[in-house]
């Protein structure tokens, strides 16, 4: 459900006029396919269709009507203020707004975490089929991730209690849903932490061991595969 600018010829429509570009629709079909599929786009061998100005007209209404059902497809989904209290409760949501200090804590990251949990339910009961939800992405300073090159202590413990926070309620939800079932959510990270310090309060990458887990889609629980030791 991602729509992007208006290109001319870069989607697979007709180079004579513009046409929104999005990777998926509300029913799985690309927006350029479906606007090939329209009577006024013919495509041609050695050439491109010359289109009358009245199918340019239809075409650009067509595209319109697209985009703003895409649009606003979008905006219902991500529009959270007409949860109930207890689902909200169930991320760690509250609906009153709240400045956070500067500094790195886990009330804000249960917030942040747990907002992009809530969407993320949103889009799949509607369909969507693959959601990516990060964790610490923020790269600036003082860094909120997972890195931890500088302080250790001081990062993975509120990032660590807002994920925990937000991935609960997901699941719950799901489940409570009926959702769980044949949806698969995969936990996955870019690298472990080495198990010496970095400085004197940071860990550096260890890309030889980190932790992988799955949930739901029929997967069986309770079973591991593969082990690590002290270095990885």
């Amino acid at each position: 459900m991602i729509l992007e600018d208006w290109a001319s010829g870069r989607s697979g429509c007709s180079g004579l006029f513009g046409c929104p570009r999005a990777r998926c629709t509300p029913t799985g079909l690309h927006l350029a396919s479906r606007l090939q599929k329209r009577p006024a786009v013919r495509v041609l061998k050695g050439g491109r269709a010359r289109l009358s100005a009245h199918a340019h007209l239809q075409l650009a209404a067509f595209a319109g009507r697209l985009v703003g059902n895409q649009n606003s497809y979008q905006s219902e989904a991500l529009d959270i203020s007409k949860e109930p209290e207890h689902v909200l409760k169930l991320y760690g949501l509250k609906r009153e707004q709240k400045k956070y200090p500067k500094e790195i804590n886990a009330e804000e990251e249960t917030e942040y975490f747990g907002r992009k949990c809530l969407i993320a339910r949103r889009l799949i009961e509607r369909d969507v089929r693959f959601v990516q939800i990060w964790s610490g992405n923020d790269n600036s300073f003082p860094r909120r991730n997972w890195d931890s090159h500088e302080d250790i202590e001081r990062d993975h413990g509120p990032l660590a209690s807002g994920m925990a926070r937000g991935t609960v309620g997901l699941i719950k939800d799901l489940k409570q849903r009926g959702l769980l079932d044949d949806t698969i959510i995969h936990w996955t990270t870019e690298f472990g932490r080495m198990p010496s310090t970095q400085g004197s309060k940071g860990r550096d990458h260890n890309p030889y061991v980190f932790t992988n887990w799955l949930c739901g889609g029929g997967i069986q629980g309770g079973v591991t595969a593969g082990e690590s030791d002290q270095w990885g």
